[in-house]
């Protein structure tokens, strides 16, 4: 291993671009792949996930980071606060869990890590700058094959695994990566080097727990069950492992036809796009994006949100605040979906499915006022 302070400088750059928490570590084969494979396997039998078959065309390539990179020796893990995304999200954090009893009637909320730019784009970007500092701080190796590949979570890479064994953070109950400081309120992003760098986290050579193999003495969670209880399908009854059958990210995004079940249906209350219940009663989430906690007492139920106040705003500021008019939705064409949500994660949903949420988030709001008289 390198003994010089270039990985620091590579890291301190990666802080300075905005990236935090950052970490290094080696591109060796994936622990967890077997365990992968299985849930997989599982997810996608009798068809009922059948929106996540792209996951199985690349499945093998997982195996390993030089399936991404040929040659790759080491791996910089990066996160990115969902408030670089969107600086409309609180930084006092945890709204997300309460915002659903400040939407009025007649919208649906979408997701806190979907509200504004698609992360996708942004992480990379940033990473794009990341890449252009390790060449300058590696300019010996540039003309012997030296290599750098951005991935964020569209490549075949197990990220998440990645991120344990760079220092990021551990793996918690809701499968989402879990880090002391910042919660789980970030975006992960991988740049894959063929230069041999200096690895970050002390403990790197110990197994790896990742949301495919997570025992409970890896887990900060402890005796925690608020993200099982609060989850509003039963998609997280088993520690660790998500029932992606269950799981309203999926039924609401990846999934493409209108055979939705009833009992998914149901669990959609108000949401529009994608659902992040899980991390919203996460008590690491207690802290902003900058791992400040709120001040005592303050708290961080928002006020209710007057109907023709958000009705005044365009569609794509409503979905930065993260509240949409289910008629202004109902009345798109697609012309007028593709201006308001270029560049924004809606756009991959597409405007059929963006309808079929909302006419799901109405009938819903008609069942519950229904129930009520």
């Amino acid at each position: 291993m390198p003994t010089d302070n270039r990985t620091e400088q590579l890291l301190a750059r990666a802080r300075e671009i905005g990236f935090d928490p950052v970490g290094v570590c080696r591109a060796e084969p994936a622990a967890t792949f077997p365990a992968f494979a299985d849930w997989l396997e599982d997810t996608l039998r009798d068809g009922v996930c059948c929106g996540m078959t792209w996951l199985a065309r690349h499945r093998n390539a997982r195996r390993h980071p030089a399936a991404v990179l040929p040659n790759a020796k080491s791996l910089i893990v990066v996160g990115l606060s969902y408030s670089a995304v969107n600086p409309a999200i609180s930084s006092t954090a945890n709204l997300t869990g309460n915002l659903s009893k400040a939407c009025p009637g007649g919208f649906g909320l979408v997701a806190e890590y979907a509200r504004g730019l698609d992360y996708h784009d942004v992480v990379r970007a940033k990473l794009r700058q990341l890449a252009e500092t390790h060449h300058a701080l590696f300019p010996d190796t540039l003309f012997h094959d030296a290599k750098t590949r951005i991935a964020v979570d569209t490549a075949p890479l197990l990220e998440r695994e990645y991120a344990v064994r760079a220092g990021l953070g551990l793996p918690g109950k809701n499968t989402m990566l879990i880090n002391e400081k910042y919660g789980s309120r970030f975006f992960i992003g991988v740049l894959l080097s063929t230069t041999e760098l200096q690895e970050t986290a002390a403990d790197a050579t110990l197994s790896i727990p990742t949301m495919f193999d997570s025992p409970e003495c890896h887990s900060f969670c402890s005796s925690c069950q608020r993200c099982a209880s609060a989850c509003p399908t039963g998609a997280l009854a088993t520690p660790y492992c998500l029932d992606a059958g269950k799981c309203l990210n999926y039924w609401s995004i990846e999934h493409p036809g209108n055979d939705i079940p009833r009992e998914i249906v149901a669990g959609f209350g108000n949401r529009l796009f994608g659902c992040d219940t899980c991390q919203g009663v996460c008590p690491f989430n207690r802290f902003g994006n900058a791992g400040v906690s709120p001040a005592p007492g303050n708290a961080s139920v928002p006020a209710p949100v007057s109907p023709d106040e958000l009705a005044s705003h365009s569609l794509r500021e409503q979905l930065e605040m993260g509240m949409m008019s289910l008629s202004q939705i109902e009345s798109l064409d697609e012309r007028e979906f593709q201006r308001q949500f270029t560049g924004t994660p809606l756009l991959r949903l597409g405007l059929a499915r963006l309808k079929r949420n909302a006419a799901i988030v109405r009938e819903n709001t008609v069942r519950i006022s229904t129930e009520k008289r």
